[in-house]
């Protein structure tokens, strides 16, 4: 299922490399600022989740395939995932 995934721009793709390989030398060199900058990006991917399983949300509910799908993971991971979000919100 992991080929039929939603892609990433490149651009966002980089930054996120960037920012994994930035933490992983903090983590050596100054843990507690690995700390706080790994509660600060859960903190930001707490709230984009939330945010995007909100806006996803129609009236007749998402199609569970297809976030499944784009999510490279069983409708069931898929349904549990956004409703972990959406009640984050």
């Amino acid at each position: 299922m992991q080929g039929r995934t939603v892609s990433l721009s490149a651009d966002l793709v980089a930054l996120l490399d960037q920012v994994e390989t930035r933490l992983t030398a903090l983590t050596a060199d100054e843990p507690l600022a690995a700390i706080r900058a790994a509660a600060t990006l859960e903190r930001m991917t707490r709230r984009a989740a939330a945010d995007a399983a909100y806006n996803l949300d129609t009236v007749d509910g998402p199609d569970w395939d297809s976030v499944a799908q784009a999510l490279g993971v069983s409708r069931q991971t898929a349904r549990s995932r956004l409703t972990h979000y959406a009640l984050r919100r």
